[in-house]
């Protein structure tokens, strides 16, 4: 079992904190009965977790930690094991839902800015299906937990794990993901993982999606709608410390085609696919790679790329069959004011008609 769940109450020691968990179920996978739902952004803050303190400033780590409610991960790779807490949602989060969108994030007063941004873009936007937006993140040295805190209050849509936030450890934060969707989620039909630098028209997503992107995907339950990344080779430079790989970690001379990772649209069946091939896996310090190259390839899944998916914005105005700009996201935006400035102009976009 990936997510285990113990039974009454099991008092954990990690790193010096004292986490209380669980509640019982066995299944790893389980399906949700759907309710009704308007389309658009869904929010509860109902159950959001109450750290006990009206000035959130003096809230330590060990009183944050023990405020949430977590299920154990058992990370199993060929080369690596791990075992880590994640965050549990309330029950029924996903009824109704069509896509959750998972955002990469950090817990530091930047990021705080960027998730600020996107909560307020998505809010504004018209599309027609059903979201919600998690943010996930773990430890760090410098972590603002009064931003965190209450933003748990305000929006309830962060979801913590319990390992350090380190780059080459994202492969972490990255099977979090997958993890929490097939267990609580898994009713949900669509997965869209996001860095927090990437300005995103759910409107015209959502538009591509109703049309099997374009006929794409038609007949497909498994796929990766992303950037396409061909040809490409490890970096061998000790000195990179972000991205060095050794050759005892990858010998081949180029990467598999896999997706640039800062806009990664998959299936609920896709991740369920990636988490049936992760034990026979070799653990690879870039995420992107192992989960939609190395893993894709085991799990036999079509990378399909969607050239409107754009590190610049003078990328690309082509429009789909239809008349439609197929241009859905701009990666790079380091500021609130470039994600919203990107946005509008996704919306704004027109296209070179052939």
């Amino acid at each position: 079992m990936w997510l285990r769940r113990k039974v009454g109450l099991v008092v954990l020691l990690v790193v010096g904190t004292i986490l209380v968990v669980l509640s019982p179920n066995d299944n790893l996978y389980y399906t949700q009965e759907p309710e009704k739902v308007l389309p658009g952004l869904k929010i509860d803050n109902r159950s959001a977790p109450f750290f006990g303190y009206g000035d959130l400033k003096h809230l330590s780590m060990n009183e944050f930690e023990q405020a949430l409610q977590y299920d154990v991960v058992n990370l199993t790779m060929l080369d690596y094991n791990a075992s880590y807490l994640i965050q549990r949602p309330a029950e029924n989060v996903c009824n109704g839902v069509d896509m959750v969108v998972y955002v990469m994030t950090m817990a530091n007063e930047k990021s705080y800015q960027q998730r600020q941004a996107i909560r307020r873009l998505v809010k504004d936007q018209s599309f027609g299906g059903t979201i919600i937006v998690r943010f996930f993140f773990g430890k760090l040295d410098d972590i603002r937990l009064d931003l965190i805190a209450q933003e748990y209050q305000d929006y309830n849509d962060l979801v913590y794990y319990n390992i350090v936030d380190y780059y080459r450890d994202n492969f972490i934060k990255w099977h979090s993901m997958n993890i929490w969707h097939m267990s609580y989620c898994s009713n949900v039909p669509y997965y869209l993982k996001l860095d927090d630098d990437t300005s995103v028209s759910f409107t015209r997503l959502f538009h591509w999606l109703d049309k099997d992107f374009d006929g794409k995907t038609k007949d497909l339950n498994e796929y990766f709608i992303c950037p396409q990344m061909s040809g490409f080779r490890p970096v061998r430079d000790k000195n990179n410390e972000r991205w060095y790989i050794s050759h005892e970690e990858w010998p081949q001379k180029y990467w598999p085609t896999y997706c640039y990772g800062y806009f990664v649209f998959t299936t609920n069946y896709t991740i369920d696919a990636l988490l049936r091939v992760t034990p026979e896996t070799k653990l690879l310090h870039m995420d992107d790679v192992m989960f939609t190259g190395v893993m894709r390839e085991k799990a036999n899944v079509p990378v399909i790329h969607w050239s409107g998916v754009v590190p610049s914005l003078s990328q690309n105005r082509d429009c789909g069959s239809d008349g439609t700009p197929i241009r859905i996201a701009v990666h790079n935006a380091k500021s609130p004011l470039r994600w919203r400035f990107d946005y509008r102009r996704i919306e704004r976009a027109y296209c070179n008609k052939h």
